[in-house]
């Protein structure tokens, strides 16, 4: 390694939500802190999603377990005891966020929102006033600075175009997944670069599982699970200088129709899974293409995104481009813009066929690739089922959203499977400690979702919460271990 250039009590690598939560609470507790960030900004994926912190709204254990039955049960139980203390602390430092009962596609529960509305702005200058708070505790922030090795206690960096060498006395790694990471998404998770979309910031490469790894820590048992929503696929582009994109042009629309893989069979119950994270990791494990079946019923109303009314207040005029792909629809809290989504999927360059009839598109599906003969059959027996009333008794059951796929135009979109986090990485204990193959705490390494692994299995329970709750245990557990051995 190169000369150590400085040393710190703590070194947080990745200043996504988890990484500045960590590097906030540690100044605050005293010790000489340094954040080092791969991009441009601080936010990391947090910064593109929907902001709100959740975990169902479950009120007590019992409830949330059902949300996440496969997960590590010490983890999870970690995170739902810790929601609470964690969002009181974020109020404690005058960040402007909101924690109130609201309506998320159709579910009522509990939220603490990143910046007091959806809008971006207001996310940015939450994420910002973290930073000054970080910044008044005389906290240290680099960017464009990234994490290529680590070593006990040291970690070497690439900024400004210099190897540097930083000594920690504890090092937490908040460094995202590696979702972002074709070699790695392709080994662990078995999906090509063709198969995917990103999701997620494109300094999400796994570097804080690879520089775990080769410091002594383990990987958690099961590498391919993942939380995402289905996307439409190439030559589909996401803009990632708006970072409403990843939003509005997902696939949401999936839960209503039916979505089939090359042989034109159906192969999850889209009404839950794609709420419960059930649908992607579903498709992860199918061959050939995805898409999503609907027809025009489908399509003209509940295939519709309902924009955030903060995106058409004059300081956010930048978003007056999706009115072209809207229409203004009466609800209960009154007039509401609903995007089509679609149409917004079409303008970036997403696949689409149609057809008159259900043969007609089958064929035009045909020439993708999707078993045609398997297409018509599913469509027919589908709609028997949700005539009838019998659609519990699919072999693919449906419980919920039973629209029959019956009024032409008949359409299906080309969709991939968008990861915005992988499930997979670094062993962790209650306390975020990296753990080795033994189940031992590695000395002085600690990690937080994504770059540590066990907290979600399969289900979505609360993505930013896991990275929120985790980041202010490590700084705990950190400032607590650096007292006990001085």
């Amino acid at each position: 390694m190169t000369d150590i250039t400085e040393s710190f009590d703590l070194i947080v690598v990745g200043a996504g939500l988890g990484g500045l939560t960590a590097a906030v609470r540690g100044a605050q507790h005293g010790l000489r802190t340094i954040l080092i960030e791969a991009g441009n900004e601080v936010g990391g994926t947090a910064y593109f999603s929907g902001g709100g912190l959740h975990i169902w709204g479950a009120e007590t254990w019992e409830d949330y377990r059902r949300h996440t039955p496969l997960s590590d049960e010490r983890l999870t139980r970690a995170l739902f005891d810790g929601f609470r203390p964690y969002v009181d602390w974020l109020t404690s430092t005058g960040a402007p966020g909101a924690y109130e009962r609201t309506v998320i596609r159709g579910l009522g529960l509990l939220k603490y929102q990143l910046g007091r509305t959806m809008a971006p702005h207001h996310r940015r200058r939450w994420f910002d006033h973290l930073v000054m708070r970080y910044r008044a505790a005389g906290g240290t922030l680099w960017t464009r600075t990234r994490a290529r090795s680590l070593t006990h206690h040291f970690i070497e960096v690439e900024r400004d175009n210099q190897t540097l060498t930083l000594r920690g006395r504890a090092i937490v790694l908040a460094a995202g997944g590696f979702q972002a990471a074709p070699d790695l998404v392709e080994r662990h998770v078995g999906l090509g670069p063709e198969a995917t979309v990103r999701r997620a910031v494109a300094t999400d490469v796994g570097d804080g599982l690879r520089m775990a790894l080769a410091a002594g820590a383990a990987a958690t048992p099961a590498m391919d699970s993942i939380y995402g929503h289905l996307m439409p696929a190439a030559p589909c582009r996401i803009d990632w200088h708006d970072p409403m994109a990843p939003i509005t042009l997902s696939a949401f629309y999936a839960q209503h129709g039916i979505v089939v893989n090359a042989t034109g069979r159906r192969f999850v119950d889209e009404s839950a899974g794609e709420l419960n994270g059930t649908t992607i990791n579903a498709a992860a494990r199918q061959p050939g293409s995805l898409w999503v079946v609907m027809d025009d019923a489908i399509r003209r109303r509940p295939a519709r995104y309902e924009v955030p009314r903060e995106l058409l207040r004059p300081s956010s005029l930048r978003y007056a481009r999706l009115l072209r792909h809207a229409r203004i629809a009466w609800k209960g809290h009154g007039p509401a813009l609903l995007l089509d989504s679609i149409g917004q999927a079409e303008r970036a360059g997403a696949l689409v066929v149609r057809g008159a009839t259900v043969p007609q598109l089958a064929a035009g599906l045909a020439g993708h690739g999707v078993d045609p003969v398997g297409l018509m059959e599913t469509v027919a027996d589908y709609n028997a089922a949700i005539v009838s009333g019998t659609a519990d008794r699919l072999t693919i059951p449906r419980a919920d959203a039973r629209h029959p796929i019956a009024s032409p135009p008949f359409l299906a979109i080309k969709v991939a499977v968008g990861i915005s986090m992988t499930y997979g990485g670094v062993a962790i204990d209650t306390s975020a400690r990296a753990l080795d193959a033994a189940g031992t705490p590695v000395p002085g390494l600690y990690a937080v979702p994504g770059t540590a692994g066990g907290v979600h299995h399969l289900h979505y329970a609360g993505a930013l919460a896991a990275c929120g709750v985790f980041g202010m245990i490590a700084a705990d557990t950190a400032a607590a271990d650096l007292a006990i051995s001085g």
